[in-house]
């Protein structure tokens, strides 16, 4: 039998090791398949693998009535201390892979709220900016290279860039561009800038 199809079969229905060659059933990493996903078919597998501690372990531990799986296991099998260190390295092994999830989760999570703290930063400063209408006076300004806005605006398209596909009817995505912001220029309208100005001195000069 093919190692590949065989390893697909078992972890969709484990007992379909009783069906593959000797050889397979002697194979270490389809074994450990079957029996992480279906204990009783432990009762398949060769008869060296059937006294492995570390296949009788996860065989053990892998449902609740994993332990009446050990029934299968070879006939010299004794649950000695070397059995119970197995079984023990396995949950403290498992608890640890657990504990990295957790952690990894939550840093994901962290970093996801920093960059939506960051993207309703960035809006905030942008919503402050005037209302652009089709026949206002205006003007274009370029940015200063390393200013707040400057920074805030380089962010917002790196940031926007999206896989794309390799061709319009393709399956195949290719990875993002990565974008370096050379320029930014801003749209300025001079009349709004004399309203706020008049504005501020009259209110100046009612403080007097």
């Amino acid at each position: 039998h093919d190692r590949n199809f065989v390893m697909q079969a078992v972890v969709l229905q484990p007992m379909a090791l009783q069906r593959a060659s000797e050889e397979l059933k002697d194979d270490f990493d389809i074994v450990r398949e079957a029996v992480m996903n279906d204990p009783q078919s432990l009762q398949f597998a060769s008869e060296r693998l059937r006294a492995d501690h570390r296949i009788l372990v996860k065989a053990a531990r892998s449902c609740r009535d994993g332990p009446a799986a050990l029934a299968h296991a070879a006939n010299d099998f004794q649950p000695n201390l070397d059995f119970i260190r197995h079984l023990v390295q396995d949950a403290m092994e498992e608890i640890e892979e657990e504990d990295k999830d957790k952690r990894r989760i939550m840093k994901n999570i962290r970093q996801a709220i920093i960059h939506e703290r960051q993207k309703q930063y960035d809006f905030l400063l942008v919503s402050q900016l005037p209302r652009f209408a089709q026949y206002s006076e205006y003007a274009v300004e370029a940015v200063g290279l390393g200013s707040p806005c400057f920074e805030v605006f380089s962010r917002l398209v790196r940031e926007n860039v999206a896989m794309h596909r390799e061709s319009l009817l393709s399956n195949t995505f290719r990875p993002a561009p990565r974008l370096e912001v050379l320029r930014v220029r801003s749209v300025v309208n001079p009349r709004l800038q004399r309203m706020y100005t008049a504005r501020l001195e009259h209110l100046q000069g009612l403080r007097r």
